[in-house]
């Protein structure tokens, strides 16, 4: 390509990133909309001989491209034909989008990167101050008695262990407190802690006090703020990340950055017990449940839900071909099954193992797993 429009590409790619990453914490479309003109423009370069060498030369896009190999391969046995093409729009990106960002010509320089992580940044930014506002709006309507307490907890022992906590607490926590931008807070927690992830990156690069300061306080809000969404894989994670950093910085003899991580850690702890919907999610509901599945069972708790989906995912391996499992898209059905022999039902209705290993492993099968784990541990050593 000439470099006139090696230009228009590059921008291309640029804009429709950030189009995307800013989009996805308000609208999937506006998201997908981006990657579509992403991919356009990767299309558009041609160039389909240096790609393919590219790809010969990958380990890694040779796993993603085996993976959706093996998921495509599944719709030829699955029962239910419209779930497993569903399921396949689903993951299509998760093999276009390596593909093009390692094959493309454009090369993204480290500002370019910085660009396009800043808006993501930006845009959770914004995505929070748009949660707090409506929790902040919901709670005076609750007060006034003009809108009902949105009451998630309704079928748990909180509270029963809570009666003294303000139910204020319940519009600034968990599913109320994302309500703000129609996201799930497991979600919203994800996208904050990637954005901790980015900040912690640039923080050693930040030349100003000023701008150290800056991404300090952003590194307080966000780690607070994922606290108060109670999302318990994501809190567990957040723990993980900072005490990684501490050690790294400690082994690397950076004692400010390891006091600041360790500093932020016991700031995260300490409103692990300040938050009582944090807490009862976080602690006192992992205490309480037996961790025990009977058949005939009806499930309420949120533990002991998510517990008893992975029980019933896993009897369902008794009955499935451990090389191509049970067909793409047929993962729901089998569940279901299971749910009926064994009578094992749950307060939402739910029949998904919320578990991508086990999801995987049922669908595909055990060589599909083992892929997954690599798409993810060759980066990782990376």
């Amino acid at each position: 390509m000439n470099e006139r429009r090696i230009i228009i590409h590059k921008y291309m790619m640029i804009g429709a990133l950030m189009v995307s990453v800013a989009a996805l914490p308000f609208s999937i479309k506006i998201c997908h909309g981006g990657i579509m003109i992403m991919l356009a423009n990767w299309v558009c370069e041609g160039n389909w001989r240096v790609e393919f060498a590219v790809i010969n030369n990958s380990l890694l896009l040779q796993l993603i491209i085996a993976l959706f190999s093996l998921q495509l391969f599944g719709l030829l046995f699955s029962d239910l034909l419209s779930n497993g093409l569903y399921s396949m729009e689903k993951k299509i990106f998760f093999l276009l989008i390596p593909l093009a960002l390692a094959t493309t010509d454009v090369k993204l320089a480290r500002r370019e990167v910085k660009w396009i992580m800043t808006s993501f940044v930006a845009a959770c930014l914004t995505g929070t101050i748009i949660c707090l506002a409506h929790a902040w709006h919901q709670a005076d309507l609750v007060s006034i008695g003009a809108a009902h307490l949105d009451s998630y907890l309704s079928s748990s022992p909180y509270f029963e262990l809570h009666k003294n906590q303000s139910h204020q607490w319940l519009m600034f926590s968990y599913v109320s407190l994302s309500k703000g931008i129609g996201l799930h807070p497991t979600y919203l927690s994800l996208y904050l802690a990637m954005s901790v992830v980015y900040i912690l990156y640039e923080f050693p690069s930040a030349r100003s006090l000023m701008a150290k300061a800056g991404l300090l306080t952003l590194l307080l809000y966000f780690t607070l703020f994922i606290l108060f969404l109670s999302a318990r894989i994501v809190i567990l994670g957040m723990g993980i990340i900072y005490l990684v950093v501490f050690a790294r910085c400690a082994a690397k003899k950076e004692r400010s950055f390891a006091l600041m991580a360790i500093g932020i850690l016991v700031f995260f702890t300490s409103f692990l017990f300040l938050n009582p919907v944090t807490h009862y999610r976080s602690l006192e509901e992992i205490q309480i449940s037996t961790f025990h599945i009977e058949p005939g069972t009806h499930y309420e708790s949120a533990a002991q839900i998510r517990l008893s989906l992975w029980w019933l995912a896993m009897s369902t391996l008794k009955d499935s071909n451990p090389l191509v499992g049970a067909g793409t898209g047929d993962v729901e059905k089998v569940m279901t099954d299971a749910s009926g022999k064994y009578q094992i039902t749950n307060v939402i209705g739910s029949f998904d193992p919320h578990n991508q290993y086990l999801y995987t492993l049922i669908a595909n099968g055990l060589p599909a797993v083992l892929l997954l784990i690599s798409c993810l541990l060759l980066p990782a050593r990376w």
